[in-house]
């Protein structure tokens, strides 16, 4: 299952609906827009500490090497590979969109067909909040 936002979703739409919309290649876009129309959306408040959201800074597993990378999920403008910081119009990105701790990611890269496991959500923007005790 995958789970969303409501602000995000909200983010998500207008940015892949924009005339002028960061083009990705392989077709990316449409599967963003595939995952938003899976997800179940959520209120900030209910989005569980271990899902992937925009603005999450994410620990995966490279299979089979094992190496492990920690990554920050970006909208396009924010996008920085010197930073680790990946646009949602990725395909990792795509692919880490709504996932949880413990889940497989796939996707297509330019090297080939990459596989990651999702080890840890280090930071979610919701978590910060709610600990914080700000409204949501």
């Amino acid at each position: 299952m995958f789970f969303l936002t409501e602000p995000d979703r909200n983010r998500l739409v207008n940015l892949v609906r924009r005339p002028n919309a960061p083009e990705s290649a392989d077709n990316t876009r449409a599967k963003l827009v595939a995952r938003m129309d899976e997800a179940t959306i959520v209120a900030l408040s209910a989005i569980p500490e271990t899902v992937v959201t925009m603005n999450s800074i994410v620990q995966l597993i490279d299979m089979p090497s094992g190496e492990r990378v920690i990554y920050t999920l970006v909208y396009p403008g924010d996008a920085n590979v010197d930073q680790l910081k990946i646009s949602v119009l990725s395909p990792l990105g795509v692919a880490l969109l709504g996932q949880s701790e413990g889940a497989v990611v796939e996707f297509t890269a330019p090297s080939g067909t990459k596989r990651y496991v999702i080890e840890k959500v280090v930071y979610q923007p919701e978590a910060q909040l709610r600990d914080s005790g700000e409204p949501s």
